[in-house]
């Protein structure tokens, strides 16, 4: 009895083929897509991340070149406050802000100045900026931007009793202070937001 070879695919075995080529492409589309998107998020919390240590990295260095109130004949200056954002829906954001007596490097020497940090909220933007004030009157203060899409900074102080404050208004400097910041990613601050904290020590009275 002679068998006849069968060669090809049915009909029905085609169409199941075409269904599971669909399902697998679908599927492997999906998972692209995600994979696409969640290294999107990570780029931009690591972009975050390192908008934060800038942050810290300067605030380190003006901390660590502070200059003893007894020299510089004014301390350590802080203000506490909260700001509303509209991005925010109006809900209060801490907005703290300090000064602090520093030396710097000029053409000259060395200079003692104001150093200080805050919150500027205009055209949609909050930028974290650095301030420098000369001790001397009438010469305009320069201002930096150090990090984008700060949000919000909370700022605490510990004396020589220990304990973190909220404010200071010692007749010298503190032992040490504590920057607490929140960052968002700039134009879409509800969908990723990074906060970090540093503390640092003050070894001029």
């Amino acid at each position: 009895m002679n068998r006849t070879s069968r060669q090809g695919f049915t009909l029905i075995e085609l169409l199941v083929v075409i269904a599971i080529l669909s399902v697998v492409t679908t599927v492997g589309t999906v998972t692209l897509v995600n994979l696409w998107a969640r290294w999107g998020e990570l780029k931009t919390v690591i972009a975050m991340d390192a908008a934060a240590e800038d942050i810290f990295d300067e605030m380190r260095s003006d901390f660590s070149s502070a200059v003893a109130s007894t020299i510089a004949g004014t301390a350590l200056q802080a203000t506490g406050g909260e700001e509303q954002d509209p991005k925010f829906y109006g809900h209060p954001l801490e907005s703290d802000r300090f000064t602090i007596p520093v030396e710097v490097p000029t053409p000259n020497g060395k200079s003692t100045i104001l150093a200080g940090y805050q919150i500027e909220r205009k055209d949609g933007q909050s930028l974290l900026v650095r301030t420098e004030q000369q001790l001397r009157a009438g010469v305009q203060p320069r201002t930096r931007t150090v990090a984008e899409g700060v949000a919000k900074m909370r700022v605490e102080y510990a004396g020589s009793e220990g304990g973190w404050k909220d404010s200071w208004a010692g007749p010298g400097n503190p032992r040490a202070v504590r920057v607490s910041v929140l960052l968002v990613e700039p134009g879409n601050p509800q969908r990723q937001q990074v906060a970090r904290k540093a503390v640092f020590t003050v070894n001029v009275p």
